[in-house]
C-alpha cells in the first residue's frame, strides 16, 4: 500500500456507493459530475492496482469508454464499465504520478484541485477496499490537502495524505 490508511469517515446520509450507480443515472449527470466520477473512478482502478500515475490521454479514453458504454448498456453500473474496458486501452500515456503531485503545483492550479481531490478519494477508497464517497468526507479531504498544501508548498501528496493520520 503506498499511502496509508484512512480512517473510514463516510457514515452519512450524503453518501453514494460509486460502485451502485447505474449507467443511466450517470448518463443523465451533468458534464461536471460525469468528470468527477470518471476521476473518481480512475483514481480506484489506480489504488486498486497501486497504480498513482495518470495521464490526460488516458482520462479522455476512460470518459468516452464509459459514455459509450453507459448508453449501450443503461442498467449496468459505471464500476462495471471498467471490467469491460479492453485491454489496449489500459496503455496510455501517463503525464505525471499523483502521489509525487507537488503541492505547489496543487496551489497554483484551482482550476484542477477538485479533479484531484476526486482523484485521491478513488484512490484511498480502492486501498481501504471501500466504494462509499459523500460530501463530508470529500469537504475534509479538500480542506485536509488544502491546508497543508498551503502550508507546506515543497511537499506532496504523499506528505498531506501521510499527514491524515
Amino acid at each position: 500500500m503506498l499511502v496509508p490508511a484512512v480512517n473510514d469517515v463516510r457514515a452519512n446520509d450524503d453518501q453514494t456507493d460509486v460502485a451502485a450507480v447505474p449507467c443511466n443515472e450517470f448518463s443523465d449527470f451533468d458534464g461536471t459530475t460525469k468528470s468527477m466520477m470518471v476521476m473518481w473512478i480512475d483514481g480506484y482502478a489506480g489504488g486498486s492496482t497501486d497504480n498513482t500515475e495518470f495521464g490526460h490521454e488516458w482520462y479522455a479514453r476512460l470518459f468516452q469508454h464509459m459514455m459509450d458504454y453507459c448508453k449501450s448498456q443503461p442498467s449496468a453500473t459505471v464500476m462495471s464499465s471498467m471490467n469491460a474496458l479492453p485491454k489496449p486501452q489500459l496503455n496510455g500515456q501517463r503525464d505525471f504520478d499523483f502521489l509525487q503531485y507537488t503541492c505547489e503545483t496543487f496551489n497554483l492550479d484551482e482550476s484542477s484541485r477538485m479533479m484531484t481531490i476526486f482523484w485521491v478519494d478513488g484512490y484511498l477508497s480502492a486501498q481501504n477496499d471501500n466504494t462509499m464517497t459523500d460530501d463530508a468526507w470529500i469537504e475534509e479531504l479538500s480542506s485536509h490537502i488544502l491546508t497543508f498544501c498551503q502550508n507546506n508548498p515543497g511537499g506532496n501528496l504523499t506528505d498531506a495524505l501521510s499527514a491524515l493520520n
